[in-house]
């Protein structure tokens, strides 16, 4: 007996334990992959802006989306480790996504999915290249967070029978999931339509009705106020701009999984001809059963790329395919994948390993590309770490308003008052080195201060190329309707970003101390801003490309 069931156990095992190995190789993988990331965007609202003791900084939206856990998390992160180590707020986010990974390897196995075709998927999502926004960024635990909660509760009601306390314990989950971000509202559909197929209406109702009204509650009281700041040309939101972008969020997800040209509509066609296949092989009602959750989760990547188009169409249909977009459509994709991958086996044996190949193979290049996507962005990090430790030791920083935001692109929560406090507090390392051109730019940044106090409205133009302009201490600026770009005209140049004043975060933009010769553009052509100005020296400037003095570091 033990030497026939030797054998057997270890062909259960094996899919496991490959699946286990990939997850250990994606977690050294990932981790090296971002090893040149450092504090970026968004992340510093969590830093700069949130308290954990506040409730209102608990509950204040950032964006659109409810984020009470990761800003308790990066609170908790920033009490502990502060600008001084990185690493662990890496660690977090590569961690959830596995978690990630493996909750929707157990849905595919619920799903009645072959062993080694369950492991191909989850491993492919592991390892998910193209994806790697949400692998890598810690502030992407927002969206892989809601995801591995809103599976959690799909896992825990995805069952026969009466509500009892696998519900109970999935509703719990389902909040989380909520005060993750929004994706979570997608994750409740999704939640609510499996239940809904598996065991009807009233159970489903228990799933969804309580988040639903939580989610509600909040939105009245604080969500409502939550918008995203746009700073280039926006496209007008239509029921076509909606369409086009859901199309383009799913052709990117199965182009991306495929890799090669053709292979993500074979993998379209493999789920159109298989998955209504595994429906008919599965004779009784409690096989088919299995499928309501990869069929809840299909349907939940359009909700999701449709959702998501009415905040984010606006930027144009391309952008369903960046990173973390595509990386959602796919995890939700996948367990019908899976499923239809292996209702093609069970019809043709040989298929086995050609749905296990197309499902793999696009993950090696996948891989080399991340660091391809990464390389670029070395500079930048380094450039915005640099800039951020050295603006609070700068000798003008002390008598600069606390308000005063240094950076307005990369780090636009960020201000001079919050940095001299993480030096006080010791959370604040020093910079790696110093230069005079470092020193100027701090300088620089130290001397513009945006307000809403009251801004010329005379003496006005509307700048549509790049003009230089002297400022002169005690000036103000006036700026309206659309954003400006500001630099250093003369040498030394600026280090990083060049200075970004959007007319709704203050029409006023003084000059503390005299500065040299600078170069105003329109931060996007297309909309040219309308800036009054006091007594100045203002011309035009030789033909340059003010789009890349206004958004590439110097």
């Amino acid at each position: 007996m033990e030497a026939s069931s030797g054998p057997t156990g270890w062909r259960r095992r094996a899919p496991v334990l490959a699946f286990a190995a990939v997850q250990v190789f994606a977690l050294f993988f990932w981790l090296n992959a971002g090893r040149l990331e450092w504090f970026y965007l968004d992340e510093w609202d969590f830093l700069a802006q949130r308290k954990a003791t506040d409730l209102g900084d608990l509950l204040r939206p950032h964006n659109e989306h409810w984020t009470t856990i990761p800003i308790l998390v990066y609170r908790a992160l920033y009490w502990m480790f502060g600008l001084r180590e990185y690493f662990p707020y890496r660690l977090v986010v590569v961690v959830v996504y596995l978690a990630m990974a493996a909750l929707l390897y157990v849905v595919i196995v619920r799903s009645g999915v072959h062993p080694w075709i369950a492991s191909a998927a989850a491993s492919a999502f592991a390892l998910f290249g193209a994806g790697w926004e949400n692998a890598i960024k810690p502030f992407q635990m927002t969206f892989t967070g809601a995801v591995v909660f809103g599976l959690v509760q799909l896992l825990l009601a995805d069952h026969d029978g009466a509500f009892d306390r696998r519900d109970r314990l999935g509703l719990v989950a389902g909040l989380i999931a909520l005060m993750m971000s929004g994706i979570a509202i997608t994750m409740v559909f999704v939640v609510g339509l499996a239940v809904l197929l598996r065991r009807g209406w009233r159970i489903a109702a228990l799933h969804v009705v309580p988040p639903a009204a939580g989610y509600a509650v909040w939105w009245a009281a604080f969500g409502h106020s939550g918008k995203v700041r746009q700073l280039g040309a926006q496209h007008a939101l239509t029921v076509g701009s909606v369409l086009g972008f859901v199309a383009m969020g799913l052709r990117g997800a199965f182009s991306a999984l495929g890799h090669f040209a053709g292979l993500g509509a074979v993998l379209a066609l493999m789920l159109v001809v298989g998955f209504p296949l595994a429906r008919s092989l599965r004779l009784d009602a409690e096989r088919r059963s299995e499928l309501a959750a990869p069929l809840a989760l299909a349907a939940g990547s359009i909700v999701f790329l449709g959702s998501t188009a009415i905040g984010r169409a606006s930027f144009g249909s391309d952008y369903a395919r960046i990173s973390r977009y595509i990386s959602l459509t796919v995890v939700m994709m996948l367990p019908a994948l899976a499923v239809a991958a292996d209702a093609l086996a069970r019809r043709w044996r040989v298929f086995l390993p050609v749905g296990m190949v197309l499902l793999l193979v696009g993950v090696p290049s996948n891989l080399r590309a991340v660091a391809a996507a990464q390389k670029p962005l070395d500079s930048l990090y380094s450039k915005t770490r640099l800039t951020i430790l050295t603006l609070p030791r700068d000798s003008l920083a002390a008598s600069a308003p606390r308000d005063l935001r240094p950076e307005q692109l990369t780090a636009r929560y960020v201000t001079v008052g919050w940095l001299l406090d993480g030096v006080k507090d010791h959370r604040l390392p020093k910079p790696p080195f110093t230069i005079q051109d470092v020193v100027s730019s701090a300088n620089f940044r130290l001397s513009l201060y945006q307000t809403n106090d009251p801004a010329p409205t005379t003496a006005c133009f509307t700048l549509r190329k790049p003009m230089l302009l002297k400022l002169r201490k005690g000036e103000v600026l006036g700026i309206y309707e659309s954003p400006i770009a500001l630099i250093p005209a003369v040498l030394p140049y600026l280090v990083g970003f060049g200075l970004v004043f959007v007319p709704s975060e203050g029409h006023a933009v003084s000059v503390l101390r005299q500065v040299r010769k600078v170069q105003l553009s329109p931060y996007d052509r297309s909309r040219p801003p309308r800036v009054c100005t006091g007594p100045g020296e203002l011309r035009p400037t030789p033909a340059v490309d003010s789009s890349t003095t206004s958004t590439t570091p110097g």
